[in-house]
């Protein structure tokens, strides 16, 4: 059996190491150090092997491209089903798998709701910010 080691001085919470991501990947006699997003990767099954209770992801997938995303997302809510999550980011788009989302200003907590209830509401600050995400993706 072939051992796969990874080392990391940072990259698993989400924080560069000084020397960049500071994540190595090691099979055998190769080294290879890991993208942003292959280490947001390790840290995300590092997060759901801990098996907490309580998950706290702070932008999990910003390194990511579009595609590692969906497929993250695509199982991420089944695996987290019986857990509370709490998931931050600036893109809404991220968001629509919560399943209440809290919108945030300077002030506190403005809105909550679901993606589809927060959308409605065309003086909210959910809906502003979304339009102003997806403007330049909508044809």
């Amino acid at each position: 059996m072939k051992t796969v080691t990874i080392y990391t001085d940072g990259a698993c919470s989400g924080n560069p190491g000084p020397g960049g991501w500071g994540a190595i990947l090691m099979y055998g006699p190769h080294k290879k150090e890991m993208s942003g997003g292959e280490a947001q990767k390790v840290a995300i099954a590092r997060a759901l092997y801990k098996d907490g209770a309580i998950m706290v992801l702070d932008e999990p997938t910003s390194a990511m491209d579009a595609k590692s995303e969906e497929k993250v997302f695509k199982q991420f809510k089944a695996i987290t089903e019986s857990k509370n999550v709490f998931f931050i980011s600036h893109r809404l788009s991220a968001c629509k798998i919560c399943d209440r989302i809290l919108v945030f200003d300077q002030q506190g907590i403005v809105q909550q709701g679901t993606h589809d209830a927060l959308l409605e509401n065309a003086d909210g600050l959910y809906y502003k910010m979304w339009h102003a995400q997806t403007k330049n993706y909508m044809v």
